[in-house]
């Protein structure tokens, strides 16, 4: 295997040096070369994880484990077990130790007792992908794709293959939520992969630009593209969101096909929303979900965006609006004549490309959620399944 070092990128070396966590001081410690780079968070874990990843990983990958929390004595079990599988044990500083399980070669940073109240799994992704990026600007790295994925996961054989050729900034697996042996959890996993499967499709029927998953642990993001967004958002929870939005106006965001990360169904209360919280929900109250005429309304809003980008005509798209549509872009934008000011741009590629950056996925969801409280209440399941205008593509063939 050959590794050469990458040509340093102005963006990767401003962000490196202005905005990357003090972990990345030890990437010039860590020996060897790999192939690809899969970062992890844990909290609360124990060493089963390492089953789920090992599909994925030959000795020529490298594994980044972030173990984080505020509670030493919450991860001390996991640390415990996982040093003493290791072995060819380097010390690297920052509490970070170079090893290998069996034949798998990993840095643990041991983050688990110094997060702050407000700190959480985005900052633990942050740390990971920073010594990630830091490697690969060494030339330590030859694939210049960081992967990320949770300790829930499965990943499938040929894992790191599906970004070879992709040249967008970001890239989503497939997933596929499987039992985890709990059967009202299960139940309840189930619909809520399905109502994440129905607010994507709902998002590419209606011709929106961010009909994609934002989950965590099935995102991959080039290097140069994460530089460019300033990493990953140290957030406690939507930190996924957050970071796929910053892509998709940038470089764009692939959606992957063909085999699945499989997650497993499991309680957790490791962040103060997502999947944990919206499952804990879903088992004890059922599963609502968005009116399909919040769809119907946002396509009919796409259109009229789409429209006035061509003309450039701020005023007329106003006038077009039914008071529906007014009253949810009131509850969603903070001033209409920034939009009016983004149609000012000289070329209708240019007012395209503004206003699909203004009405991006976090507007997006806004607009949904005002729909929802002003005109459209959330229906139970099944009614918004028979009466929905687009397909629900299921995850038995792999599409997410």
């Amino acid at each position: 295997m050959t590794h050469s070092q990458p040509p340093h990128h102005p963006a990767t070396e401003q962000y490196l040096q202005r905005y990357a966590e003090p972990e990345i001081a030890i990437a010039r410690s860590v020996p060897g070369h790999y192939a690809h780079v899969l970062v992890v968070p844990t909290h609360q874990e124990d060493v089963s994880l390492l089953r789920g990843l090992s599909p994925a990983l030959s000795p020529h990958d490298l594994l980044i484990l972030v173990v984080n929390g505020t509670c030493a004595e919450d991860n001390e079990p996991f640390l415990t077990e996982l040093t003493d599988l290791m072995t060819d044990l380097h010390a690297l500083g920052q509490q970070c130790t170079w090893g290998r399980v069996r034949e798998m070669p990993l840095v643990l940073v041991d983050r688990g007792a110094s997060f702050g109240a407000k700190d959480g799994v985005g900052l633990a992704r942050k740390i990971g992908a920073d010594l990630a990026l830091a490697l690969y600007d060494r030339g330590a790295i030859a694939s210049a794709w960081i992967h990320m994925t949770d300790a829930d996961a499965t990943l499938p054989e040929g894992y790191f293959e599906a970004t070879e050729r992709i040249q967008t900034g970001g890239y989503c697996y497939p997933f596929l939520h499987v039992p985890g042996g709990d059967l009202e959890v299960d139940h309840a996993t189930q619909l809520y992969d399905q109502s994440l499967r129905y607010y994507v499709a709902g998002l590419t029927w209606a011709g929106s630009t961010y009909a994609y998953h934002s989950i965590g642990s099935t995102i991959a993001v080039h290097a140069r593209s994460y530089a460019g967004v300033r990493g990953m958002p140290r957030r406690q929870a939507g930190e996924d969101f957050y970071l796929l939005n910053k892509l998709a106006k940038t470089d764009g965001v692939t959606v992957g096909q063909g085999p699945p990360v499989k997650l497993r169904a499991r309680r957790s209360n490791r962040v103060p929303f997502g999947t944990g919280p919206a499952v804990d929900r879903i088992a004890r109250e059922g599963l609502t979900t968005y009116d399909p005429r919040c769809f119907e309304q946002l396509a009919q809003w796409l259109r009229k965006l789409e429209t006035a980008a061509q003309s450039g005509d701020g005023p007329a798209l106003r006038q077009s609006l039914d008071p529906i549509t007014s009253q949810a872009l009131a509850m969603t934008s903070e001033d209409w004549s920034t939009l009016e000011q983004l149609l000012d741009q000289p070329t209708p590629r240019q007012r395209e490309r503004r206003v699909l950056e203004w009405f991006d996925a976090f507007r997006t969801l806004k607009f949904i959620h005002a729909l929802r409280d002003q005109a459209y209440p959330n229906r139970p399941w099944a009614e918004c399944l028979k009466t929905a205008p687009f397909p629900l593509n299921g995850p038995e063939d792999g599409s997410s």
